[in-house]
């Protein structure tokens, strides 16, 4: 290819990105004469993948204004690197108040953020406000709503968002919604009802259907179904050893 436009170079990026080649990323980018959004927001979600995000940060801060103005691509990148590496939500807010507009997916990026780091009260607060605004939620804003609730123990109202998603909103439960659900209800001590919902789920469960239940198994010391529990995981996936490990510290704790 005797000339590449930055739609070719943006598809060499990607491709070293999404194969873990973080070298040879960094050397199609700085060879990008005129960086678009996405040749920005690749190079954000190559570096986040491989858990360096102060270089995030410093490609996210190169940017020019006047690219930073015009698209949110690269805002929701580094919100997303953010919500990915675990990081503090207190700078995923930061980052998000500074956004001249947002979408859907940058209150996604912010909810994810709070709820992977515990702070399930902000990750409520902010799927509220989403819902103020007019913002329609998709299927990863209710992945975090989910893991918030479950978090800071709000069983029903991760019931509400759980049951509404596709009579309210149109979203398609994933299998990861079910998962987030039964360790709501797990955590809740609603043992029977999470295992109820893996038998009558329309997926098939998978091992970490049954580790998800064996974690709130040893949250409530349910030997009886954590032994159930570790054997369906065994079943479906016997090279895993999380479940035998989860087991084994009920049983000796």
């Amino acid at each position: 290819m005797p000339y590449k436009d930055v739609v070719a170079w943006n598809a060499m990026l990607q491709a070293f990105a999404d194969n873990g080649d973080l070298q040879s990323a960094q050397t199609i980018f700085h060879q990008i004469d005129r960086p678009d959004p996405a040749s920005w927001s690749a190079m954000i979600a190559a570096y986040a993948q491989h858990g360096h995000l102060d270089d995030a940060r410093r490609v996210f801060d190169s940017i020019p204004a006047r690219l930073l103005r015009r698209s949110v691509v690269p805002w929701n990148a580094m919100l997303a690197a953010i919500a990915q590496l675990g990081t503090a939500a207190a700078a995923a807010e930061a980052l998000f108040q500074r956004m001249p507009q947002s979408s859907v997916g940058s209150w996604s990026a912010v909810i994810q953020a709070c709820a992977q780091n515990g702070q399930g009260e902000a990750a409520l607060d902010f799927f509220r406000r989403m819902e103020q605004r007019g913002v329609e939620a998709d299927a990863l804003a209710i992945m975090g709503v989910l893991a918030a609730c479950s978090h800071v123990g709000s069983v029903e109202e991760a019931w509400y968002y759980f049951t509404s998603m596709e009579i309210d909103r149109g979203i398609l439960p994933k299998l990861e919604h079910y998962h987030s659900m039964v360790d709501a209800l797990g955590r809740s001590g609603r043992m029977r009802e999470a295992e109820e919902l893996i038998h009558t789920m329309p997926f098939l469960p998978t091992s970490i259907s049954w580790t998800t239940l064996l974690g709130a198994c040893k949250i409530h010391k349910n030997v009886e179904l954590a032994e159930l529990a570790a054997e369906n995981a065994r079943r479906l996936q016997p090279q895993n050893i999380a479940s035998y490990v989860l087991l084994s510290n009920l049983i000796t704790a």
